[in-house]
């Protein structure tokens, strides 16, 4: 018998953002995966403002944030730029499984979609959270309304 934890020997490189995708991820990383965070160099991401003191807010560290990234490791990439792009690939290379939720046909304009992974990463599994677009739900690609995504 193992006393190991679920995912122990699992590696996820973490490219989603806004809410579900990071929660996701941060459910795993609970589970003992190794979780390697992929963030905009920027750090746009609005969840980073949303939640705490106004001292974290203006830090970018909103409670939000702070609790879905917990457990992971991360990295700010501009996957705009041919070397950060590499430097994706070469984590998708060590990884078990990659997690995104970009809109439709992003990740093949970046040069990261799943086709081009695999060849770097055979059984490599990929996770994708379909946006609220692709649904139906919403205008905005990526986003839907909260009331939208219980009907």
């Amino acid at each position: 018998m193992t006393n190991a934890l679920p995912l122990h020997d699992i590696k996820i490189l973490d490219a989603t953002h806004v809410i579900a995708g990071p929660f996701a991820t941060y459910q795993l990383a609970l589970m003992v995966a190794d979780v390697t965070r992929v963030e905009r160099v920027m750090g746009s991401e609005f969840v980073r403002t949303r939640g705490g003191t106004k001292e974290m807010k203006k830090r970018r560290l909103g409670a939000s944030f702070l609790s879905q990234n917990a457990c992971k490791r991360s990295i700010a990439l501009n996957l705009k730029d041919l070397g950060a792009v590499r430097i994706f690939t070469t984590l998708a290379g060590e990884a078990d499984v990659v997690v995104e939720n970009f809109r439709p046909g992003v990740v093949k304009r970046l040069g990261i979609s799943y086709d081009e992974l695999i060849k770097v990463n055979p059984p490599l599994s990929r996770m994708r959270r379909r946006n609220s677009r692709s649904l139906g739900f919403s205008r905005n690609e990526g986003t839907c309304r909260h009331g939208d995504a219980i009907r």
